[in-house]
């Protein structure tokens, strides 16, 4: 009689813990199901990354502005679109790098005075496709076409206190260009929103003249960002 009411108490014991585990089974399936699903999502993306300007891009130092955007290392890309389906989807580029630098020496009441800016903005339209997607991960390429805007400015000189002469004479620079971004990337899912993001870049700009000792920004990137899908 004990044996049997342990065999009938042990049965709905290992019945209850088996469909739990199914359960538990089954929602940990849909969760991963669920971070793969790209299609009718919106994304928005911010990326950091590393860029190097093509040498052949290089020209003479520009005397004249003080600047040499091949200095230019460090940019900033954000991306907000939409997935159309699993596969295809569009989306803004807003892509900007800038650099500062100021260099003062005081003698007196003479203060002598050397510095450069240089700034890039970056706005397009692009299509992203993702040709893999399993659980947490997926492979993109995104081509991007929009306009870019480039300015540079610089000089230097000096200024006497007691006297009040500023001898300091700066110069600007503008450049108005197409830009053309082809990228192979991955994605990498922390959870239902948020995701994180790599990619190297590959972009061609040429300018109708120099500036800021370049012919244009021709070159690549190399990104890193965080991603939210909704």
């Amino acid at each position: 009689n004990n044996s049997n009411q342990k065999l009938e108490t042990s049965t709905p014991y290992e019945s209850i813990r088996f469909i739990g585990e199914a359960e538990r089974l089954r929602e940990d399936y849909k969760l991963l199901k669920s971070l793969s699903q790209w299609q009718n999502t919106l994304f928005v993306t911010l990326k950091l990354g590393h860029q190097n300007i093509s040498k052949k891009q290089r020209t003479a130092f520009d005397e004249e502005t003080l600047v040499d955007f091949s200095d230019l290392k460090t940019a900033w890309n954000i991306d907000v679109g939409y997935m159309f389906s699993q596969k295809i989807g569009g989306f803004l580029n807003v892509g900007l790098s800038f650099k500062k630098e100021q260099d003062i020496n005081i003698n007196g009441s003479n203060i002598s005075v050397t510095g450069n800016g240089a700034g890039v903005v970056k706005i397009g339209l692009g299509v992203k496709y993702l040709p893999f997607t399993k659980d947490r991960w997926s492979l993109y390429t995104d081509l991007v076409i929009g306009s870019l805007r480039a300015k540079a400015g610089g000089g230097s000189g000096n200024i006497n206190i007691s006297s009040g002469n500023n001898s300091i004479s700066p110069e600007e620079k503008t450049e108005k260009s197409k830009y053309l971004n082809f990228s192979l990337g991955a994605n990498y899912r922390l959870g239902r929103t948020v995701f994180l993001t790599s990619n190297f870049q590959y972009s061609i700009t040429n300018f109708e003249n120099n500036i800021g000792s370049v012919s244009g920004l021709t070159g690549y990137t190399i990104n890193l960002g965080l991603g939210f899908s909704f």
